[in-house]
This record gives structure tokens, sequence and C-alpha cells, in this order.
């Protein structure tokens, strides 16, 4: 609370925290409410209130991690008879909600989406870690128009342009707003293993799905010129989390095209839009799985690289960890996982 341990809330019987990849983090406690004088006093308690706002700092393995911090942005009140019993349930989301708070009418004209998120980022006193896009959306064109919140305006970019968009926070309570393609690059956070002695998850569900398309193309007139501009991605530009991308994985890959219907100023946008429909596509794969901190010897975040080995040749690996849910009680940290690949097999 404030930046400082609070005691009694840390004492809250389960602490949850959902970390998505793309969306915002948000955070119940599970609290006891005890009568006293005739009253529920924790129901007023300004720290679990409105404008009230808390932070999740989870240790393990050595490390020490900033889950979330945010505002109290609800409540579930649980009475029971006598008050034994009764509970307090507090909901809360990372800061990146204030962004939501307030609809807006405004034209962004003669500049690129990542400068528009970068001023977004400012505006909230953010710091901006925002990977350049090439489009620039003139005014005599079609010029990038908000009719919804801020961050709504920041989601749709970021699927425009194959990117995501989240928040992450420090303990000293400064706010980064990163707007990127998918870390697929980074070297792994933490590493799952099953079929090994220790295993850090004794079940693994991995699913994947080739319906899907591994190539895009458009074409259109350009507005102004009358010119025929159109495009064609093949395969999404980013790095493989396997020795295989999607796009080699498929069968009859070549005829698995979307053909966008999208509206574009130049080449460069039309290739910006097709890029992110493949990009979106490639994460064909998925696996599942329940840890702890103590058998990962860490903290998983959402979004970070992880390996997972004892899945055999093709699902070991590096994978991108998409969703943790974290449960934090008096006897465990357990987290729930979701990790996404764009490949398969061993990456030599």
């Amino acid at each position: 609370m404030n930046g400082a341990r609070d005691d009694e809330l840390t004492a809250a019987a389960v602490i949850e925290v959902d970390q998505r990849f793309g969306e915002p983090t948000v955070f119940t406690l599970d609290l006891p409410l005890t009568v006293r004088g005739g009253d529920l006093p924790l129901l007023t308690d300004p720290r679990v209130g409105p404008g009230g706002e808390l932070a999740v700092v989870a240790a393990a393995g050595g490390q020490r991690a900033c889950l979330v911090w945010g505002p109290v942005t609800g409540q579930r009140i649980t009475l029971v008879h006598g008050g034994t019993g009764s509970r307090l349930t507090v909901h809360g989301a990372d800061a990146s909600v204030v962004m939501a708070r307030e609809d807006r009418a405004e034209v962004w004209a003669d500049g690129s989406d990542s400068a528009a998120v970068a001023t977004l980022a400012a505006r909230y006193g953010f710091t901006a870690d925002v990977a350049a896009t090439a489009t620039v959306r003139p005014e005599t064109g079609h010029a990038l128009v908000q009719r919804e919140p801020d961050l709504a305006l920041v989601r749709r970019l970021a699927r425009r342009n194959g990117y995501c968009a989240w928040l992450t926070s420090a303990e000293q309570g400064t706010h980064t707003l990163h707007f990127r393609p998918p870390p697929v690059d980074q070297d792994s956070a933490a590493e799952l293993s099953i079929n090994t002695d220790p295993p850090s998850v004794e079940s693994l569900e991995i699913t994947w799905d080739t319906e899907r398309p591994a190539a895009g193309a458009a074409a259109q007139l350009d507005p102004r010129s009358k010119k025929l501009l159109q495009g064609r991605v093949a395969q999404s530009p980013l790095a493989v989390l396997g020795a295989r991308p999607y796009a080699e994985i498929a069968a009859d890959a070549a005829r698995r095209t979307a053909w966008l219907p999208v509206t574009a100023d130049d080449s460069a946008d039309l290739h910006g839009r097709l890029t992110a429909e493949v990009t979106a596509n490639s994460f064909f794969a998925r696996a599942t799985g329940t840890t702890t901190a103590r058998l990962v010897g860490g903290i998983l975040r959402a979004p970070s690289v992880v390996r997972l080995r004892g899945a055999g040749s093709r699902h070991s690996g590096p994978w991108l960890c998409a969703r943790v849910r974290h449960r934090i009680d008096e006897t465990a940290h357990t987290m729930q996982f979701e990790l996404v690949r764009n490949g398969w097999g061993r990456k030599t």
C-alpha cells in the first residue's frame, strides 16, 4: 500500500493475480470480515475502497517481482449472520485501466501509430517502451480517427500492426507501457520440466491447430493516385520458437492464404496489416499446466519466454508464456500457465 508492506492486507486468505498478454492485469484479495462495535470497518477502509491503489509483490528463488500495481475497482461482500465466515473480496486492475475511463474523439494525422502510443503513454505519466511502426497516416488520406477511450485505441493499434500492448510496474510505483511485437526473441526467463527428475509440472496439455491462414494477401487502388496497391506476406517475420515455423508445418500451406479486405494509404500500410494477420495466426500450438513458485524456483510472468523440457523432440524448447494466473495463499504460490508457440522442433 503506497509502496510499503501492509501486514493486514498481506494476511489475506487468498491473493490472485491474472496476467494475460495484451490485456490489463487484474487481481483479487480475499479478506475476512470482522464485526467491531456493531459495524464492519473494513467495508469503509479507504485502502480497499474507491481511489485505493494496491501492489502485489511476490518473492521466490531469490527473485522479487511486482505482479501488479493499480487501483481498486470493486468489491464483492459476503455476509454471514453473526459475522463468522463473512468475507470481502477486493477487485483491482493494473494502472492501464485509467486509460479506459474517458471516451475521446480525436484525429491523429500525419504521424505513425507508434508516435500516437508514445504520446498517450506520456499523457498518463507512463514510460513508453514503443517499437516504431512504419506507416504514417496522412491528413489527406486515411488519418487515424479515435472514437474510443485511449486504452481501446492502443489495443486497436496493436492488433493493426501485429503488436501487443501491456503494462509493467516496479515496486517504486513507476509504470511502463510496452507496445511492440510479441517478445519471442528474449532469452528464457524460466524452465518448465515434465518427465524429468524432479519435475516442475505434474501434467501438461498440448494442443495444436493448423486450420488457419499461413499467409496473407491484399490488393486495392491507391485512394489518391488510383494506382494498384498489392501485397503478400508468406509467413510471420517473428523469430520462430522452434526449428520449423508454422508456414512450413501446415499442410498445403500455399493455399492457406487470408485475403484481407482492408483500406490502406500506401504499400507499407498494406504490408503492416497483412503482417499483423499472419503473425496472429502463426501461434498455432498451445500448452497449459500448473506449477508452483517453489517447483520452478522463480516466478512466471506474461509475457516472457520459458523453456519446456521433457515434452519430446517436437514440443520441447522455447515457448511464449501468454498467461499466468497466480494464486497465493498461506501454503503455496500456485501458477496456472498458458504457453503459445509459432513453430515446433528443437532449435539447434
